[in-house]
């Protein structure tokens, strides 16, 4: 039993990678052909267990009302291709045989769809941080993942935004850890407040969070920063005095290797935030113009 579980997943992993389309003419194909091999095989030959696919395809895909609907229509061929051209002593059995098996094909159907809501919500908590409710690094990456892909396919813009809270440390240990809290998930309303739609907002670390923006230009950064720090203007740990941030953006022209690479980029520009003083914010693109234009007169 202990390879049937990894099988699954990828099992699943491969039909989640497919068009809804694809995945719904999977289904259909499963269940004619499970209906087909029904109808010639003898009926001595009982293979309900295969109208299970199909069922759990419409269900885990499509939903809970499509896969109750996908059970029925298997309820109902199972009975047309089995129970009907038997002979029973008493008629009546044939029709209470269809109904135990449409109730299986029902209770499996409520089972898968509760399996898929557990799954969903298992792999919201992995990509979420508890303390904020912002996609956690886990999130981030995967999301880097396809926005880097989608880069290197369609070169699109994609801007990363590191903030760091200046002297977080110093706020914990004036005011307490549940003030410290409360400073961060400020950070993270305000954040969400302000950049909405396809951007990701992440924390990545205690004090560090992260935005990754899709289709963002340089100049689209460039307006997007002063917003920024106005919104995070007023986060205060006291009511009163402001807390006081750092930033570095990177506009990306080029699909950078890695998540972590666009990090190097724009960990360096935050540094030089931080080494100025703090409470400051710098952009950056890359590869810079420079580069660019020695790329286009080698070409």
């Amino acid at each position: 039993m202990r390879g049937v579980e990894p099988l699954a997943r990828r099992i699943i992993s491969v039909l989640e990678g497919m068009p809804r389309w694809v995945l719904y003419a999977v289904g259909g194909v499963a269940w004619f052909a499970v209906l087909l091999a029904d109808l010639v095989t003898p009926p001595e030959v009982d293979v309900a267990f295969f109208y299970l696919f199909p069922i759990f395809v419409f269900t885990w895909f499509a939903g809970r009302r499509t896969g109750l609907l996908s059970a029925v229509a298997c309820g109902m061929a199972y009975l047309g291709a089995n129970v009907l051209e038997r002979t029973y002593v008493v008629p009546a059995v044939r029709y209470w045989n269809a109904f135990l098996q449409l109730g299986s094909f029902v209770t499996f159907s409520f089972l898968a769809y509760e399996l898929k809501r557990l799954a969903d919500h298992e792999k919201f908590l992995a990509r979420t941080d508890a303390l904020t409710g912002a996609t956690n690094l886990r999130g981030l990456r995967e999301r880097a993942g396809v926005e880097i892909a989608r880069l290197r396919r369609d070169a699109g813009p994609l801007t990363l935004a590191l903030i760091d809270v200046d002297d977080f440390k110093k706020i914990n240990d004036s005011f307490g850890h549940a003030v410290g809290d409360s400073v961060l998930a400020g950070v993270v309303a305000r954040l969400e407040k302000v950049v909405r739609g396809a951007v990701v907002v992440a924390r990545i670390g205690g004090d560090e969070f992260a935005l990754l923006l899709p289709d963002t230009s340089s100049q689209d950064a460039s307006s997007l920063s002063p917003r920024l720090r106005e919104a995070l203007s007023g986060v205060t740990a006291d009511g009163s005095n402001p807390i006081r941030f750092s930033m570095g953006m990177v506009t990306f022209i080029q699909a950078p290797p890695s998540l972590d690479a666009m990090m190097r980029e724009v960990d360096e520009l935050l540094y030089s935030v931080k080494s100025n003083g703090k409470n400051g914010l710098r952009l950056g693109v890359s590869p810079p113009p420079e580069a660019r234009s020695l790329e286009a007169r080698k070409a």
